[in-house]
């Protein structure tokens, strides 16, 4: 091919895209206003719903919430080496998720579904979909509490015209932000060796380097910075990310807390 030749093919596919892309948004069926249907076969992200009296099943697009079943072996693996958990700490996960979602869902939600056909166990046929509520989606507030993984069926484009891309890199962001603050499966606690890992126990320290000292409030407010050589006394704390401290200056006695990575070297 020429070189004339090749932008006139790269600029036939753009045009080819922009004209496809209408398509895919023109697909999507927004059914409003629709309720969840208690059922014991709900879960983070497959659920009974109504709209106009009739009743659905749906499944989310893009992501996989813990499974509640053991029997379910290999799912239950893969999850459990995606969050890097015991496999037997799963169905508790999966109880969150599901509690997550009801409290998600308890006041009404849109649903933008193509009729994409889910499988499932149940006689009732079982669709994907994306759900909102207000402008969020419940796959991306999943994601950021840290109770489902990138996973699973998806779409070109969103309803509201996010590209699959743009959409998977949101997915990406927020589950960046579980993992560095600890939510859900990202929970210190939940991750395997943690029982072993050592407690903090109440003890003074030495600081072996310069430390950020925050506020107790949420979200805390960085109040200053700790010296290299400063003693801190450190309290118990099932916190993941943070650890209160305490310490005197000029006859007063100051308390906050510091990012556990930043004390990780010098903790008993």
């Amino acid at each position: 091919m020429n070189a004339l030749g090749r932008p006139v093919v790269a600029l036939l596919g753009v045009l080819f895209l922009l004209a496809t892309l209408p398509l895919f948004a023109a697909t999507w069926r927004d059914l409003r206003r629709c309720a969840l249907v208690p059922n014991k076969y709900n879960d983070g992200d497959s659920f009974h719903a109504t709209w106009h009296g009739r009743e659905y099943i749906f499944r989310l697009y893009y992501v996989d919430t813990p499974e509640s079943d053991l029997s379910l072996e290999e799912r239950v693996k893969e999850q459990a080496e995606y969050w890097d958990v015991a496999p037997g700490d799963i169905p508790a996960l999966a109880k969150a998720a599901t509690t997550f979602t009801e409290k998600f869902l308890e006041d009404g939600f849109t649903v933008y579904t193509q009729y994409d056909t889910a499988r499932g166990r149940s006689k009732l046929k079982r669709y994907y979909a994306m759900i909102r509520v207000d402008d969020v989606y419940l796959s991306e507030a999943l994601v950021g509490a840290g109770l489902a993984r990138i996973y699973g069926n998806w779409s070109p484009m969103l309803p509201d015209g996010t590209t699959d891309n743009k959409y998977k890199a949101r997915l990406r962001a927020a589950e960046h932000k579980a993992k560095r603050d600890g939510l859900g499966a990202w929970a210190r606690k939940n991750r395997k060796g943690a029982v072993n890992a050592p407690k903090v126990v109440n003890a003074d320290v030495v600081l072996d380097r310069p430390a950020v000292l925050y506020s107790l409030d949420t979200p805390p407010q960085a109040l200053g910075t700790l010296s290299k050589g400063t003693t801190v006394f450190v309290a118990d704390s099932d916190t993941p990310t943070m650890i209160r401290v305490r310490y005197e200056h000029e006859g007063r006695t100051i308390e906050g807390q510091c990012k556990r990575r930043a004390l990780a070297a010098v903790l008993p």
